[in-house]
């Protein structure tokens, strides 16, 4: 009789290859999509993604900065605010 093996891959990836799968999680935010196209399984693409993805910090003042730059831009074109340049006149 066979012997079965209890779900336990053999298959070791390299590094770069996990950086890439976590780019394209990144990229397009589907775990289940990316894993099944790249042929793996969705809790190692987690734990990759916990690995090698952006640091909490990093990632949360990501979104800060997104959501000031949409605030800036709603005010800008709605005209609550001016535009200011950068360039001092001395006269």
């Amino acid at each position: 009789m066979a012997e079965r093996r209890c779900g336990i891959s053999s298959k070791r990836y390299t590094d770069e290859f996990k950086i890439e799968a976590v780019k394209q999680v990144t990229d397009r935010g589907q775990v289940d999509d990316v894993a099944a196209r790249i042929g793996v399984t969705t809790y190692s693409l987690y734990a990759w993604v916990r690995k090698f993805g952006k640091p909490a910090s990093a990632a949360s003042a990501e979104v800060e900065s997104n959501a000031e730059v949409r605030r800036l831009r709603l005010a800008f074109s709605s005209g609550d605010v001016e535009y200011e340049s950068g360039t001092t006149s001395s006269t």
